[in-house]
């Protein structure tokens, strides 16, 4: 069974004690601005586009683009403690992640590599082979605990008695990797935080139950799952 925990670790350093940085302790760099989910409680993604107006154009990073990305990071007299490979998309939409991850530990930039994801993608071979890229965590972030409240939440129908034997295969074939799994309150429906912790429990190194709270101008997270019931 996984501990519970959360997503980011809580023994940080205070910026105030040590700012000016000469090196950044964080950088997210988004292999995908796209996301193959429309999940309602998020204005990022597909079913919310009207949030981020007409400009917004979301891509998949080049790996050109990227390699220069760390290539440049060379000039920090130290490495970055955490490079996120994530920001707003879903991270394996993007066919190089693997490369991606093992690009950055081969250039011995950065001290550790994360990233969050519905893990909706997490196939055997793209498990292995992230995994043995080098990545230190995944995040995996759970939308329902059945299939109607996965539809209802992000609008895709999954198989979740695969969904969770990709996850338990990841999970055994890790490389080392910490393996942590959250979901929403809203998430959860009509069960309860135990019935998600012992369904997801031993599928990961952590678990945690997250609770929204509203953080984004003239969007409510509320109101806006309210519109699937």
């Amino acid at each position: 069974m996984g501990i519970k925990g959360k997503r980011y670790l809580s023994n940080r350093t205070k910026l105030e004690t040590v700012i000016p940085l000469e090196t950044p302790f964080l950088l997210f760099v988004d292999p995908s601005s796209a996301c193959n989910f429309k999940c309602k409680f998020c204005p990022c993604g597909g079913g919310n586009r009207e949030v981020w107006g007409k400009n917004k154009k979301p891509s998949i990073m080049t790996y050109e683009l990227y390699r220069k990305i760390i290539d440049d990071l060379t000039e920090f007299p130290e490495k970055i403690k955490t490079l996120r490979l994530y920001k707003e998309g879903e991270p394996l939409l993007n066919k190089r992640l693997p490369d991606m991850i093992r690009y950055a530990r081969a250039k011995d930039v950065v001290e550790k590599i994360d990233f969050t994801t519905n893990a909706s993608l997490l196939t055997h071979d793209l498990g292995l082979a992230i995994a043995d890229a080098g990545l230190d965590r995944i995040n995996i972030s759970v939308e329902a605990m059945d299939e109607e409240g996965y539809f209802s939440v992000s609008g895709v129908k999954i198989n979740l008695s695969e969904y969770m034997e990709n996850l338990r295969f990841f999970h055994q074939h890790k490389n080392g990797c910490h393996v942590f799994i959250k979901i929403s309150d809203l998430g959860l429906g009509n069960h309860t935080e135990k019935d998600f912790y012992e369904m997801f429990g031993d599928l990961c190194d952590e678990i945690a139950v997250e609770h929204v709270t509203n953080v984004w101008p003239e969007f409510s997270v509320k109101e806006e799952l309210k519109s699937t019931e």
